[in-house]
């Protein structure tokens, strides 16, 4: 139970901060994740401490790419990585594909609301391609030669459908 309404706690705040502020605070993000191992492993010993750092590394695990990708942030990374740390590994696993549905489902919706879609697309495919082939833009920087289409989506509101639909779906 408690770490329902820690995740939840943790999850609103970075969610209303990334919607607010466009970034997710480390202050926030990382005690989470450490307190995940600490809580963990007082409640299983060192199953709950295996438990739980795999679950981070999980977390981090699949946004690593679009990460260095620079398609989300490094709080996005470190949030699902402090909810895989809090939940373990099959929770995260599961929050990560119902986040990574949410997020699809935002991205049209706002683009096709926005009247952005055909840029989105480009960007996507720009982006993966450029990454791909190891193509670099004028700063040196891998996979990052796409026009910008100005918009932002808030991934925290993401991993809050994701994990609130895990905690659903369980």
């Amino acid at each position: 139970m408690y770490q329902v309404l820690v995740t939840l706690l943790i999850v609103l705040t970075c969610t209303f901060w990334d919607i607010k502020e466009h970034r997710i605070p480390n202050k926030v993000t990382l005690p989470a994740i450490v307190f995940g191992i600490i809580l963990n492993s007082y409640l299983n010993s060192w199953l709950g401490l295996r438990e739980s750092i795999f679950g981070a590394a999980l977390g981090i695990g699949p946004l690593l790419i679009p990460f260095i990708m620079g398609v989300i942030g490094g709080g996005d990374v470190k949030l699902l990585a402090a909810v895989g740390a809090i939940n373990g590994v099959d929770f995260v696993i599961w929050a990560f594909l119902y986040s990574a549905l949410a997020g699809g489902v935002m991205a049209l919706s706002y683009s096709l609301i926005k009247g952005q879609l055909r840029v989105v697309i480009s960007n996507i495919t720009f982006t993966t391609t450029s990454y791909i082939l190891g193509i670099k833009n004028g700063s040196g920087t891998k996979g990052l030669v796409f026009a910008p289409s100005g918009l932002y989506l808030p991934y925290a509101v993401a991993i809050l459908v994701g994990t609130l639909a895990t905690y659903a779906l369980r």
